[in-house]
């Protein structure tokens, strides 16, 4: 690591670890907004917009890292399934909630405040979502889906996707009573990169696309990309009335953030770009590692995902 380098991630961290300690948050602890999804559907960039939009601070991945006892062994939170009947995690779950947990790698906006509220955005929390209603009755939930074919692709581009202690697939596999409940105790056993990001794929939105519940704003990414607008608005609606939250900024043209086109000129002439990016799976996969993704997906009963987006992005193409 040449010297720039290594002064500019020194300088981060110690931004970092200030932000961590000296953010000013007024929002009391129903103040609070939440983003899941899947690794690689957009999570991110939706947060952040939520969160200029609302001058609430972003917590990013707060259950990646906080730390559980089960059964005496130090655990972690993250793609941990938790039924509404399994009390012990509660207070864990309030605590990230109120926004009282810190720890300088979740806090990614860098601004002090003050901040009315919270957003939390996380690709872990998936299979808790019922529990985190139960103990929030209002708390709104927006879940982002994506192609699976363009997850894969993307963290196979990533490249430090996989994980280090072996195959995602198995924090899954690992989860007796998950396995038991859902699928009658068969696991889906990745032979390869391309299958295990398919499989993991398809453990953290199962149980989302399971419960569908009503309370829970299910958006498509490709639907995000195309009509940014109508969506947008469609998200903050829902945000306002669900929660009693009340947004600070109300023209997306005061949000800084990736694809978030607001001019209908340069929506216009970016418009094949853009079907360009949400079909660059197509080609950038063979044909073979497509089909074996929609296969496995198959295997989970959730191919009208697939369908539906395909569909989706063909109406603009038409």
């Amino acid at each position: 690591m040449d010297y720039k380098t290594f002064v500019r991630k020194a300088n981060r961290r110690i931004r970092r670890e200030i932000f961590s300690r000296l953010y000013l948050d007024l929002g009391k602890e129903k103040d609070f907004i939440l983003v899941f999804g899947s690794g690689r559907s957009g999570t991110t960039w939706l947060a952040d917009a939520i969160s200029q939009a609302f001058g609430y601070r972003l917590i990013f991945e707060p259950f990646w890292h906080l730390h559980i006892d089960v059964d005496g062994v130090r655990d972690y939170f993250h793609h941990r399934y938790i039924s509404i009947e399994d009390n012990r995690y509660d207070n864990q779950i309030k605590y990230v909630m109120s926004g009282k947990y810190k720890n300088i790698r979740t806090n990614m906006n860098y601004r002090y405040g003050p901040f009315r509220g919270r957003v939390i955005k996380d690709i872990c929390a998936n299979l808790f979502m019922e529990k985190i209603l139960q103990i929030f009755p209002q708390a709104p939930i927006i879940f982002v889906i994506r192609h699976p074919c363009a997850v894969v692709l993307s963290r196979l581009r990533k490249g430090n996707w996989s994980s280090p202690w072996g195959w995602h697939a198995y924090l899954f596999n690992n989860q007796k009573d998950f396995i038991e409940k859902y699928f009658n105790n068969k696991k889906f056993i990745p032979k390869d990169e391309l299958e295990d990001h398919a499989i993991t794929y398809c453990y953290e939105n199962y149980l989302p696309l399971l419960i569908r519940n009503e309370n829970i704003y299910f958006v498509y990414y490709e639907r995000l990309v195309l009509d940014i607008k109508s969506e947008m608005e469609k998200i903050f609606n829902y945000i306002e009335k669900r929660g009693n939250q009340k947004r600070c900024i109300n023209s997306l043209q005061e949000i800084k953030i990736k694809y978030l086109i607001t001019s209908p000129d340069s929506q216009m002439s970016l418009m094949k770009d853009r079907v360009r990016h949400l079909y660059s799976w197509r080609n950038d996969l063979t044909a073979k590692d497509n089909e074996e993704i929609k296969k496995i997906v198959r295997q989970f009963r959730l191919e009208y995902v697939y369908e539906e987006i395909e569909e989706l992005v063909m109406q603009e193409l038409n």
